[in-house]
C-alpha cells in the first residue's frame, strides 16, 4: 500500500534536515536581539522555542552531531548548520555579532554565548533569593 501524501509530508517535517522554503538565512527568530547579560535568559528561551518549533534545536544542543565529511548526510547537516548559524547571528546585537563572526558551527556559537552571558545572572539570582528569604 503506497504511503499517503500526509505521511510523506510528516516524514519531511520530522526530519531535522528538512528546510521549507520559508526557512532561509534571513529569517528573524526573535524580535528582541541579544544585547548581553541583561536579556540573555529571555533571548535563550525565545530561541529555544523558535528552534524547537522548526525542529532545529538539535543543531545547538548537540543532539544532532556533525557527520563525517564523507557521510551522505554531511551536505544536509552543513546546509542546516549554516541556516541555524545565520538565524542565531541575526538575533544578536551588532556588538555581539562582531565578537562571534568567525564561529562556523551553530553549536559552538550557542555554547560561546551561554558561557559568556548566562553566568552573569547567577550572582543576581543569589541576591534575589537572599532578599526573598529575608521577607519571609
Amino acid at each position: 500500500m503506497p504511503a499517503s501524501s500526509t505521511t510523506i509530508v510528516d516524514e519531511y517535517a520530522n526530519n531535522p534536515y528538512f528546510l521549507p522554503a520559508n526557512e532561509n538565512p534571513g529569517f528573524i527568530l526573535t524580535s528582541q536581539p541579544l544585547t548581553g547579560l541583561e536579556n540573555y535568559m529571555s533571548w535563550a528561551r525565545s530561541l529555544f522555542l523558535a528552534l524547537s518549533s522548526t525542529n532545529k534545536f538539535g543543531f545547538v544542543n548537540v543532539s544532532i552531531t556533525e557527520p563525517d565529511p564523507n557521510s551522505p548526510l554531511f551536505n544536509s547537516w552543513s546546509r542546516c548548520n549554516t541556516i541555524v548559524l545565520s538565524w542565531l547571528t541575526n538575533s544578536l546585537s551588532l556588538e555581539l555579532k562582531v565578537s562571534v563572526m568567525y564561529i562556523n558551527n551553530a553549536k559552538d556559537l550557542w555554547i560561546d554565548l551561554k558561557d559568556r552571558l548566562s553566568q552573569g545572572n547567577t550572582p543576581r539570582m543569589f541576591q534575589l533569593e537572599k532578599e526573598i528569604s529575608h521577607l519571609s
